[in-house]
């Protein structure tokens, strides 16, 4: 029981290497330990097929996501951009003001 725990604790690829070694340890008891069979071996690459095709899938609908986001930082750069714009006449006009102002206190 302990040892299926284990087995669940695990990540996919180790998992199958467990399976692996299981199998191998059986097999030491006989004459053949090195043998392992076709189906384990199979049963790994279909577990792996399945992974790819998972990740695939995730990647694929990961895709528009990405773009989503790119499309929100452009917008809230042009966003900026364009208050920046709008603000920055009424910035220099009051800078310029301010300048004025010292310098008439000033006397230059």
């Amino acid at each position: 029981m302990q040892q299926n725990n284990r087995k669940i604790e695990k990540s996919f690829r180790f998992n199958d290497l467990l399976d692996v070694y299981d199998e191998f340890n059986e097999n030491r008891k006989t004459d053949t330990p090195w043998v392992i069979s076709a189906s384990t071996l199979k049963g790994i690459e279909m577990k792996t097929l399945s992974n790819m095709s998972a990740r695939l899938h995730a990647m694929v609908a990961a895709k528009p996501q990405k773009g989503a986001t790119m499309i929100e930082y452009v917008l809230l750069v042009a966003l900026i951009g364009v208050v920046v714009a709008v603000a920055l006449p009424d910035l220099t006009t009051a800078i310029t003001n301010k300048f004025t102002t010292i310098k008439t206190s000033i006397g230059v």
